[in-house]
């Protein structure tokens, strides 16, 4: 996504969570991975067990305890 000398002004300075689908077909997890550099606030990465790209379709009640959980912390 970045490299490694991105300038600070394009990292990301608020918390932020990430979901994704751990059978995830198109977008691998060493991407996500990748992305961490992108981001100087708290960054969660949460793999989805049993879902692929479409996670909130394929694991609704997982996903969305994810999100509440991190948009009421």
């Amino acid at each position: 996504l970045y490299s490694s000398a991105a300038s600070d002004v394009y990292k990301r300075q608020v918390p932020s969570l990430c979901l994704y689908g751990a059978d995830d077909g198109v977008a691998d997890a060493a991407l996500f991975e990748s992305a961490r550099e992108a981001y100087t606030g708290p960054h969660q990465l949460v793999p989805i067990a049993r879902a692929g790209h479409f996670l909130q379709r394929e694991q609704p009640g997982v996903f969305a305890e994810a999100v509440l959980g991190f948009v009421a912390s």
